[in-house]
């Protein structure tokens, strides 16, 4: 019996050891996961920090750069970067794409205000040149306009002398009648001659006067021109350029009276004044299209300013509605190959739809000047030294030529009618001597045959 209790403490013992133990090594290895489970928690704590450090910081530096291109620290990164996407289309358009950053675009908003500033600084200069230039035309004008005005006070006081001349010579003829009247011892044959020549003086006196008041009418007009600024019509404009074939295609045509050869001055489309501008280039018609189209080649263009859509065509002596009105006078050698070229000049007003009013033939007038003539054109004078000459029919032939353009360039004056030199002319036409054209053949018109044997050039100009 005490053995068995004995064999019951000992397995209690046993039992009670291995508990002890079980319990000691549980208590360590508890303690040790302890320890390491700090050390993490502890490492855990310190990137926590390290991590709140670093957003802190980020934050500040979203918040710096925010307020640095111009947005609140609530704006949204979307908002901001819609705001960069219109930023840079708006005004970083011609940036590279690595460029396009608010770096970059400061630099080139502002090489863009300094080209702007020298383009001001240009366009102030060529105002301050343009406003020079318009007062000394002003000047010139107030000048010529004085001149004209002096001119009509000399006329009118001129046409009151006549006036008060005439009156006197009616009165003094009135009581010559009267006297003759009362006179009774005067035959009626001396009444009627007196009272004949009394008519033929006052009518001799009224054609004067009348002839004074044309004169005066004519200066009138001629004050009038200058004092209104003169300012041409085009005729027409430019529809198409055809560069690569040099052809240009205008919108006048048959039913504008328009025909082959006529040449125009080109002015550019902003062009307000065709009498002052400088033409950009010279176009002469080679193909009528339809009635209101025809076809151009080009003969002058300044490369620098192109003729374009739109561009003003011009000359001087052609008009669509009616031709204008010339007389001629003087030698036109317009070839420099010392012969005169009057028949030349006479075809290409002819061409122009132009007429010749009057002209010098032999040393006569051949026509007269009208008023409706718009030019006088003058040409050289006769080069005949009439003091060493011998053959007398040549002096004399020399004399009458000079007197005839004498007597045409008063008859002008007298008129109204503007003095042109035979360059002028030319320019207003745009002739540019053996460039033109003229088609040969079949097709060519008798005109166009008739310029060509005049100038004896080679094919494929016109003059």
């Amino acid at each position: 019996m005490a053995r068995r209790e004995n064999q019951g403490l000992q397995i209690a013992l046993i039992i009670l050891v291995m508990l002890t133990v079980l319990l000691a090594v549980t208590t360590y290895l508890f303690y040790s996961r302890t320890r390491t489970l700090a050390v993490e928690n502890a490492n855990l704590k310190n990137a926590n920090n390290d991590a709140n450090a670093k957003v802190a910081k980020a934050e500040a530096e979203s918040s710096d750069m925010k307020r640095f291109i111009g947005y609140s620290e609530e704006t949204a990164v979307e908002d901001i970067e819609k705001g960069y996407q219109a930023d840079m289309a708006t005004y970083g358009g011609s940036l590279a794409e690595v460029e396009q950053n608010y770096r970059e675009l400061p630099k080139q908003l502002f090489r863009g205000i300094q080209d702007r500033n020298k383009r001001i600084s240009m366009l102030s200069e060529e105002r301050s040149q343009l406003n020079s230039e318009l007062e000394s035309s002003r000047e010139q004008f107030a000048t010529q306009l004085a001149d004209a005005q002096s001119k009509m006070a000399e006329m009118e006081k001129q046409l009151k002398q006549v006036e008060s001349t005439a009156t006197q010579e009616r009165n003094r003829i009135n009581q010559q009648m009267a006297d003759l009247a009362a006179s009774k011892d005067e035959t009626k044959a001396e009444l009627e001659t007196l009272k004949t020549q009394s008519e033929n003086e006052k009518a001799k006196l009224e054609r004067d006067k009348a002839n004074l008041n044309q004169i005066v009418e004519s200066r009138n007009e001629t004050i009038q021109n200058l004092t209104n600024e003169n300012f041409e019509t085009p005729d027409g404009q430019v529809k198409w350029v055809n560069a690569g074939q040099r052809l240009v295609y205008i919108n006048i045509g048959g039913a504008d009276g328009l025909r082959r050869q006529v040449t125009f001055n080109v002015y550019g489309a902003d062009a307000n004044n065709l009498a002052k501008e400088t033409p950009k280039g010279k176009i002469e018609v080679t193909r009528i299209i339809d009635a209101h189209t025809a076809e151009a080649r080009l003969i002058e263009e300044d490369a620098t300013d192109p003729i374009l859509t739109g561009d003003f065509i011009y000359t001087a002596i052609w008009d669509s509605k009616s031709g204008m009105h010339f007389a001629l006078v003087g030698e036109m050698d317009i070839n420099g190959d010392g012969r005169d070229d009057r028949q030349i000049v006479k075809n290409l007003i002819r061409i122009n739809n132009g007429t010749v009013d009057a002209e010098d033939v032999e040393g006569e007038m051949v026509g007269s000047i009208q008023r409706t003539t718009r030019y006088l054109v003058t040409g050289g004078e006769v080069d005949v030294d009439l003091a060493d000459s011998d053959d007398q029919a040549v002096v004399a032939l020399a004399e009458k030529a000079r007197q005839v353009r004498t007597d045409m360039e008063n008859e002008a004056d007298r008129l109204g009618v503007q003095v042109i030199t035979i360059d002028k002319l030319l320019g207003f036409i745009g002739y540019t001597g053996e460039k033109r054209f003229i088609p040969l053949g079949g097709g060519a018109t008798r005109l166009e045959a008739e310029t060509k044997s005049q100038t004896n050039v080679t094919p494929g100009s016109a003059f």
